[in-house]
């Protein structure tokens, strides 16, 4: 037995519970005087990642895990945002990154981390943790678009969320101009056809590039509670063990339709340039009736 299993033995329980937690302040995981005791004494039974692009479920893979498992969903949100503003700037060079990526992941000591913007740092977490796993969510082009737009809406940021705004930009901004078909987007303050669909194409697609097949598991985002025994064989936890009344989290249920309003036409051929190739692969059905467009 080794001198930290020792200590474990003659600590009282209350404080031995106190190593089992995130080191905490506030609100907020503390980036240092991280706590290597509880990390020894509770080593991770498993190490998933889930992403993909925002509205794509991954509220509700964390909620599938949080019952058993050391589970969160976008933990330390701000800080993160802020970090990723920087290294997408250069403010922030690789090796500083990394740093902060494995500080934060030994202070929350997760075994499911389930977040969109993991994706920013994805190649670090693919070599810095090689045991880990990967979980894509993946959700139809037409449905997750009109879902996003309906999420901005519905949900403006604040001025004290001057990251996320920052964020979103890095997302969906680019240099790419409203053309006459969508001006309903522009009157909005909404981003450019082009934005969306350029973004939902290349996530989906690095992910799939950069993750080894062996160590990534896609689930479509409309099949995630009719999934969970191959969530659980992939993961190699006993069945049944995740919390199916979990699956339907952050369901947003105020619509605003403006992909209605936007020629059908137009929208089939943006569907076309951006998405085709990934649809044809993971949503024939969908593929094959316009991608769902409503008639």
């Amino acid at each position: 037995m080794g001198i930290t299993e020792k200590t474990a033995k003659i600590l009282p329980n209350g404080m031995v519970n106190v190593f089992k937690k995130p080191v905490m302040k506030g609100k907020h995981h503390l980036m240092y005087g991280l706590s290597p005791l509880r990390n020894r004494l509770y080593p991770r039974k498993f190490q998933v990642y889930c992403l993909g692009v925002p509205r794509t479920g991954t509220a509700s893979i964390a909620g599938l895990f949080e019952k058993k498992y050391r589970a969160r969903h976008e933990p330390e949100d701000l800080i993160t945002a802020a970090k990723i503003v920087g290294y997408f700037n250069n403010s922030l060079d690789k090796t500083e990154m990394t740093s902060f990526v494995k500080k934060r992941d030994a202070s929350l000591w997760l075994e499911m981390e389930s977040s969109h913007f993991l994706y920013f740092y994805l190649d670090i977490l693919i070599q810095e943790f090689k045991e880990a796993k990967f979980i894509l969510l993946m959700r139809d082009c037409y449905s997750w678009l009109n879902s996003y737009i309906n999420h901005q809406l519905g949900r403006p940021l604040s001025v004290k969320s001057t990251f996320w705004t920052k964020l979103r930009d890095i997302y969906f901004k680019d240099n790419f101009k409203h053309s006459k078909q969508e001006h309903i987007l522009a009157e909005k303050g909404l981003y450019t056809l082009d934005g969306y669909l350029s973004q939902w194409k290349t996530y989906n697609q690095n992910v799939i590039s950069w993750v080894p097949e062996s160590r990534l598991l896609i689930v479509r985002t409309s099949e995630i509670d009719t999934q969970t025994d191959k969530l659980e064989n992939f993961v190699g936890i006993p069945a049944h063990s995740l919390d199916l009344t979990r699956s339907h989290l952050n369901v947003r249920t105020k619509g605003f339709d403006l992909l209605s309003k936007i020629d059908k036409n137009f929208l089939k051929e943006k569907f076309d340039f951006y998405c085709k190739d990934l649809m044809r692969i993971y949503f024939p059905e969908l593929y094959k009736m316009d991608y769902g467009i409503p008639k």
